[in-house]
Protein backbone atom coordinates (compact mmCIF):
# COMPACT_ATOMS: atom_id res chain seq x y z
CA UNK A 1 0.00 0.00 0.00
CA UNK A 2 3.08 2.52 0.55
CA UNK A 3 3.40 2.73 -3.25
CA UNK A 4 0.09 4.30 -3.49
CA UNK A 5 0.90 7.29 -0.83
CA UNK A 6 4.38 7.10 -2.13
CA UNK A 7 4.63 6.52 -5.65
CA UNK A 8 7.87 6.47 -7.53
CA UNK A 9 8.87 10.02 -9.52
CA UNK A 10 7.94 8.49 -12.73
CA UNK A 11 4.39 6.64 -11.61
CA UNK A 12 2.89 9.92 -9.87
CA UNK A 13 -0.96 10.72 -11.27
CA UNK A 14 -2.94 11.03 -8.06
CA UNK A 15 -5.69 12.17 -10.43
CA UNK A 16 -5.72 8.16 -11.86
CA UNK A 17 -6.12 6.97 -8.44
CA UNK A 18 -9.65 4.77 -8.21
CA UNK A 19 -12.06 5.19 -5.59
CA UNK A 20 -11.30 1.30 -4.80
CA UNK A 21 -7.70 2.80 -4.59
CA UNK A 22 -8.92 5.55 -2.15
CA UNK A 23 -10.66 3.04 -0.46
CA UNK A 24 -7.84 0.54 0.42
CA UNK A 25 -5.57 3.67 1.49
CA UNK A 26 -8.19 4.68 4.03
CA UNK A 27 -8.28 1.14 5.03
CA UNK A 28 -4.69 0.81 5.47
CA UNK A 29 -4.28 4.40 7.25
CA UNK A 30 -7.09 3.12 9.75
CA UNK A 31 -5.29 -0.34 10.34
CA UNK A 32 -1.82 1.25 10.76
CA UNK A 33 -3.30 3.81 13.20
CA UNK A 34 -5.41 2.03 15.40
CA UNK A 35 -1.79 -0.38 15.73
CA UNK A 36 0.31 2.87 17.07
CA UNK A 37 -2.31 3.95 19.63
CA UNK A 38 -2.54 0.21 20.58
CA UNK A 39 -6.35 0.41 20.97
CA UNK A 40 -9.89 -0.05 19.32
CA UNK A 41 -10.94 3.00 17.59
CA UNK A 42 -14.29 3.77 15.69
CA UNK A 43 -14.35 5.31 12.46
CA UNK A 44 -16.57 6.97 10.93
CA UNK A 45 -18.57 4.43 8.29
CA UNK A 46 -16.68 4.47 4.89
CA UNK A 47 -20.06 5.19 2.99
CA UNK A 48 -20.35 8.77 4.41
CA UNK A 49 -16.61 9.70 5.06
CA UNK A 50 -15.33 12.23 2.24
CA UNK A 51 -13.54 9.96 0.07
CA UNK A 52 -11.81 10.46 -3.46
CA UNK A 53 -9.08 12.71 -3.98
CA UNK A 54 -8.33 12.43 -1.20
CA UNK A 55 -10.15 11.46 2.70
CA UNK A 56 -11.48 12.93 5.63
CA UNK A 57 -13.29 11.39 8.36
CA UNK A 58 -14.05 11.54 12.20
CA UNK A 59 -13.03 9.08 14.51
CA UNK A 60 -12.91 8.18 18.31
CA UNK A 61 -11.12 6.49 20.92
CA UNK A 62 -11.69 5.37 24.40
CA UNK A 63 -14.70 7.14 26.29
CA UNK A 64 -15.27 7.89 29.13
CA UNK A 65 -12.40 5.93 30.54
CA UNK A 66 -10.59 6.97 33.87
CA UNK A 67 -13.52 6.55 36.48
CA UNK A 68 -14.53 10.12 37.56
CA UNK A 69 -12.03 12.04 35.33
CA UNK A 70 -14.24 10.77 31.94
CA UNK A 71 -10.58 10.37 30.26
CA UNK A 72 -12.10 10.66 25.97
CA UNK A 73 -10.72 11.77 22.48
CA UNK A 74 -12.40 12.48 19.41
CA UNK A 75 -10.44 13.09 15.67
CA UNK A 76 -9.81 13.40 11.88
CA UNK A 77 -7.92 10.85 10.08
CA UNK A 78 -7.07 12.41 6.79
CA UNK A 79 -5.06 12.41 3.52
CA UNK A 80 -4.62 14.45 0.78
CA UNK A 81 -2.21 14.36 -2.01
CA UNK A 82 0.92 16.47 -2.08
CA UNK A 83 1.16 17.00 -5.92
CA UNK A 84 4.63 19.00 -5.49
CA UNK A 85 5.75 17.18 -2.48
CA UNK A 86 5.20 13.62 -4.65
CA UNK A 87 3.15 11.82 -1.54
CA UNK A 88 -0.27 11.71 -0.11
CA UNK A 89 0.18 13.82 3.22
CA UNK A 90 -1.64 11.25 6.31
CA UNK A 91 -2.35 12.37 9.60
CA UNK A 92 -4.43 12.53 12.56
CA UNK A 93 -5.53 15.40 14.70
CA UNK A 94 -6.76 14.17 18.21
CA UNK A 95 -8.95 15.94 20.72
CA UNK A 96 -8.73 15.52 23.90
CA UNK A 97 -11.43 15.69 26.82
CA UNK A 98 -11.68 15.55 30.77
CA UNK A 99 -14.95 15.45 31.57
CA UNK A 100 -16.18 16.84 28.71
CA UNK A 101 -13.74 19.88 29.30
CA UNK A 102 -11.57 19.70 26.19
CA UNK A 103 -8.15 19.76 27.17
CA UNK A 104 -5.45 22.78 25.79
CA UNK A 105 -1.97 23.10 26.46
CA UNK A 106 -0.44 25.46 28.58
CA UNK A 107 1.04 27.21 25.36
CA UNK A 108 -3.09 26.90 24.47
CA UNK A 109 -2.82 24.10 21.79
CA UNK A 110 -6.01 22.56 21.24
CA UNK A 111 -5.47 19.27 19.15
CA UNK A 112 -2.32 16.66 19.43
CA UNK A 113 -1.09 15.73 15.65
CA UNK A 114 -0.18 12.62 14.64
CA UNK A 115 1.60 11.95 11.25
CA UNK A 116 2.20 8.92 8.88
CA UNK A 117 5.60 9.52 7.64
CA UNK A 118 8.01 7.08 5.30
CA UNK A 119 10.76 5.61 7.31
CA UNK A 120 14.02 4.75 5.69
CA UNK A 121 12.94 1.08 4.99
CA UNK A 122 10.55 2.46 2.89
CA UNK A 123 7.38 1.93 4.84
CA UNK A 124 5.40 4.36 6.47
CA UNK A 125 5.02 4.49 10.21
CA UNK A 126 3.06 6.92 12.74
CA UNK A 127 5.03 9.49 14.92
CA UNK A 128 3.78 12.19 17.28
CA UNK A 129 3.87 15.38 16.31
CA UNK A 130 3.22 16.74 19.16
CA UNK A 131 0.01 19.58 20.33
CA UNK A 132 -0.66 22.64 17.50
CA UNK A 133 -2.74 25.17 17.73
CA UNK A 134 -6.58 25.94 15.84
CA UNK A 135 -4.63 29.11 13.69
CA UNK A 136 -8.00 28.77 11.00
CA UNK A 137 -10.68 28.44 13.75
CA UNK A 138 -11.32 25.06 11.83
CA UNK A 139 -11.70 22.70 14.26
CA UNK A 140 -14.52 24.76 16.75
CA UNK A 141 -16.57 21.43 16.27
CA UNK A 142 -13.95 19.63 18.66
CA UNK A 143 -14.38 22.77 21.07
CA UNK A 144 -17.34 21.09 22.94
CA UNK A 145 -17.98 17.68 23.91
CA UNK A 146 -21.30 18.31 23.71
CA UNK A 147 -21.24 18.84 19.84
CA UNK A 148 -19.81 15.60 18.92
CA UNK A 149 -22.23 12.81 18.13
CA UNK A 150 -21.36 10.26 20.87
CA UNK A 151 -23.37 6.93 19.49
Amino acid sequence: MDHLIWPKPETIDFKSYTQEDWISIVRYAQRTFANFMKMPIAFESLTTASIGDGFCLDMKGWEGHGGPLGLSWHGILGGVPLGEARYIHISASLFLYVDTQKVVSYAGDSFLEVVFEQASTGEGEWRLKGWEPDIYGEYEYFNTYESLDRN
